[in-house]
C-alpha cells in the first residue's frame, strides 16, 4: 500500500547508536500493525511506519508492549494531525536535566529535605501547592548570588531541547515553557532554549534574598492545562495540533488535553497516561514524531552546491558555507545560528581530516625519503601547525569556550573605551542580532560536541573512508597514465597536489599543475606527466563545480520544495545533529 494513502502513522524512534534495535523493532511492528505499509526512514535513528485504520489506544498499546525490551520509543497517531502548532512544555526534568528548587536546595545545604518533598509531589503522594509553599518557605534567606551560580553552573539542557522548541518556532508554531518552578529559572531556560513564552510562579523577593513565599495564586497542574486551552484558543489552534510534553503529575493534565501528549523520562503513572512515552530517545523524537527529517539526497546536493561556489572562488577551498547556510535555512526553516554552527563543525571536522592526511602524508614521504632533498623539519612543523588549528577549536567548542564571540566582545569593549574618549556612545555590539547569532552558534557547537560525540566520530570516520578513496582514485590515475607509481610515490604526489590546493588562487590554478610537475621530476618522471595527471584531476573537479554551480542555481530560483498534495512538507530539525546528517 502507498503510505500516502494510510491514515495512521507509527514512528520508531531510537537512541543514536541503538539502530540494530531500530531494526528490530521494525520487523515486529510491520507484523503488528494492521495493513502496515512501507517503511519510511527520517533518519538513522527513525522510521516511520504507515498503517490501516483501527482502535488506536489498543494498537499503541499492543505496539508497546511488543517492543518493550528493546530501547525504543514510539509513537502511534493519526498522520493528517501529526505536524503540530502549539507547544507547552514543562521545565524541570524535561526541558532541563535537573530540578530547580532541589538543585538550589543543594548549594545552600539542604537539598535532603527538599528533595523528599519534590520526590512526594512527582508521584502525586501529595498536592502540588501545598508541597510547593512548604518547599519555598525552607528557601527563605536564599541570595540571588546562588541563584545565578545555579544556572551557570549546574543547569543544562537536555539533549534535543532547542532543536524541538526551534523547530517547531521556525515552522510556525507557538512554543511556551509552562512551569511549576519559577520564573527566575524559566525567564532564562525559555531564551536558551529558543521558547517564545515562559510561564511560572514568583518567587516573593526583599532585596537581594527571597522572603519564603511564592505569590499566589500558584501555577500547578490545571493552570498549565488552562495554558494549553488558553494559548491554543487565542490563536485558534484545533487541540488536536497541539503538543505537550512533562515528566511529572503537575503535568498529567495538560498532557491529557493535548492532541500529542508526550511523557518524558516520566512516573509511571504520567507515562501511563500519555499518547507517547519518550524512555530512550532524546527530545528530537517529538520532532520525527511530526515528520521533520533532511533527506540525504538533499544534503549531497548542498555540499556539491558549495563544492563548486568553493572551487571557483580565490582561497584554500573556502567561500560556498555561505550558500550553504542560506540553502539550509531558506529552504528548511532551520534558523541561522543552527545552519551556522552546522557548517562550521562541518568545516572544522573537514579540515581536522585533510590536515591529519597531510601530516600522516609528510611522516609517510619522510619515513621512505620518496622526494630527496626536501627539509624534514620546515615539512613536519608546517603540517603539525595546521594540524592543530582545528584540534584547538574543536577542544574549545567542547570546553564550552566561545572564541569568536569572546574576541567580539573583547573589540566592543575596547572600541566603546576609545569612544569613550572622544565623547562618542556607539550602540553595543554584543546587544546587534549579529553578535547573538555568533553566539548562539557557538553554544549549538558545544551542544553538539558534548552531546553527540558519536556523531562525531561518524562524521571523522566518513572523511577517512572518503580519504582512502581519494587515495585509490589518484594511484589509479597514474596507472592510467603508464606511471607505475608505487603507493608511497602516489601519495608523495597527492601530497603535492593537496598543498597546492591550500594556496589562495581559484581552483588552484596553475599551482596543481606546478605541484605535480615538481612532484613527478622528483619522483624520476617527465614533468609532462604531472601536468597530464593535473588535467585528469582538473577535468573531473570542474565537472563537478559545474554540476554544483547547476544545482545551486536550481535551488535558489526553486526555494522551497513544495509538499505533496495532502501531506505536510518534510522540514529539517534544528539542531547540532543537522551536522552532515540533519537529524
Amino acid at each position: 500500500m502507498q503510505a500516502s494513502r494510510l491514515p495512521n502513522v507509527a514512528t520508531l524512534v531510537v537512541p543514536g547508536r541503538e539502530t540494530s534495535a531500530l531494526s528490530e523493532a521494525q520487523a515486529i511492528l510491520s507484523v503488528l500493525l494492521p495493513g502496515a505499509g512501507d517503511a519510511e526512514s527520517l533518519a538513522a535513528c527513525a522510521v516511520d511506519i504507515p498503517f490501516a485504520d483501527g482502535d488506536l489506544p489498543v494498537i499503541r498499546k499492543a505496539a508497546q508492549d511488543a517492543i518493550r525490551n528493546l530501547p525504543a520509543d514510539i509513537i502511534v497517531q493519526p498522520a493528517a494531525i501529526r505536524r503540530k502548532e502549539l507547544l507547552i512544555a514543562d521545565m524541570d526534568s524535561t526541558i532541563i536535566g535537573q530540578e530547580c528548587i532541589d538543585e538550589l536546595a543543594d548549594i545552600v545545604g539542604i537539598r535532603a529535605e527538599i528533595s523528599a518533598i519534590t520526590e512526594r509531589a512527582m508521584r502525586g503522594e501529595i498536592a502540588f501547592e501545598p508541597a510547593l509553599r512548604e518547599r519555598v518557605r525552607l528557601l527563605k534567606g536564599v541570595t540571588m548570588a546562588s541563584v545565578r551560580k545555579l544556572l551557570d553552573e549546574v543547569i543544562t539542557l537536555n539533549p534535543g531541547a532547542r532543536a524541538l522548541a526551534t523547530t517547531m518556532a521556525a515552522n510556525g508554531a507557538h512554543t511556551a515553557l509552562v512551569s511549576g518552578g519559577f520564573t527566575l529559572f524559566t525567564s532564562v531556560v525559555a531564551q536558551r532554549a529558543g521558547f517564545a513564552e515562559n510561564r511560572a510562579n514568583i518567587l516573593e523577593q526583599s532585596g537581594d534574598e527571597l522572603t519564603g513565599a511564592v505569590r499566589e495564586p500558584i501555577l500547578g497542574r490545571e493552570a498549565k492545562r488552562q495554558a494549553l486551552e488558553g494559548m491554543a484558543s487565542q490563536r485558534a489552534i484545533p487541540l488536536d495540533l497541539t503538543l505537550a510534553v512533562g515528566d511529572g503529575a503537575n503535568d498529567l493534565a495538560m498532557i491529557e488535553r493535548a492532541g500529542l501528549g508526550a511523557a518524558y523520562r516520566a512516573k509511571p503513572v504520567v507515562a501511563a497516561a500519555a499518547d507517547a512515552a519518550i524512555d530512550h530517545a532524546d527530545l528530537t523524537a517529538l520532532l520525527y514524531a511530526q515528520g521533520y527529517a533532511l533527506p540525504y539526497h538533499n544534503l549531497i546536493a548542498y555540499r556539491l552546491a558549495t563544492f563548486a561556489v568553493s572551487y571557483f572562488t580565490p582561497g584554500p577551498h573556502f567561500g560556498g558555507e555561505p550558500l550553504q547556510v542560506y540553502l539550509v535555512t531558506a529552504r528548511h526553516k532551520v534558523p541561522v545560528s543552527v545552519s551556522i554552527a552546522a557548517v562550521v563543525l562541518d568545516k572544522v571536522l573537514e579540515m581536522l581530516a585533510n590536515f591529519t592526511f597531510l601530516t600522516l602524508g609528510v611522516l609517510f614521504v619522510l619515513r621512505l625519503q620518496v622526494l630527496p632533498g626536501v627539509s624534514d623539519e620546515q615539512m613536519l612543523a608546517a603540517s603539525l601547525l595546521l594540524l592543530s588549528l582545528p584540534i584547538m577549536v574543536l577542544v574549545a567548542l567542547w570546553l564550552g569556550w566561545h572564541p569568536l564571540s569572546t574576541v567580539l566582545g573583547w573589540i566592543d569593549r575596547g572600541w566603546h573605551r576609545v569612544a569613550g574618549w572622544r565623547g562618542r556612545n556607539p550602540s553595543a555590539l554584543t546587544e546587534s542580532a549579529f553578535y547573538r547569532t555568533v553566539r548562539q552558534s557557538e553554544e549549538q557547537s558545544t551542544l553538539l560536541c558534548r552531546q553527540h560525540p558519536f556523531i562525531l566520530l561518524l562524521a571523522l570516520g566518513a572523511s577517512a573512508l572518503s580519504w582512502a578513496a581519494i587515495v585509490a582514485e589518484f594511484w589509479f590515475m597514474t596507472g592510467v597514465l603508464g606511471l607505475g607509481l608505487t603507493l608511497p610515490e602516489a601519495v608523495a604526489a597527492l601530497l603535492a597536489a593537496r598543498v597546492a590546493i591550500l594556496l589562495p588562487l581559484p581552483a588552484a590554478l596553475g599551482a596543481l599543475e606546478a605541484s605535480q610537475a615538481l612532484a613527478m621530476r622528483a619522483l624520476g618522471q617527465s614533468p609532462a606527466a604531472g601536468v597530464s595527471l593535473s588535467l585528469l584531476i582538473r577535468g573531473r573537479d570542474v565537472f563537478l563545480g559545474v554540476v554544483g554551480l547547476l544545482l545551486a542555481g536550481a535551488m535558489v530560483w526553486w526555494r522551497k520544495d513544495e509538499p505533496d498534495a495532502g501531506q505536510p512538507a518534510r522540514h529539517s530539525i534544528q539542531g547540532p545533529p543537522a551536522v552532515g546528517r540533519g537529524e
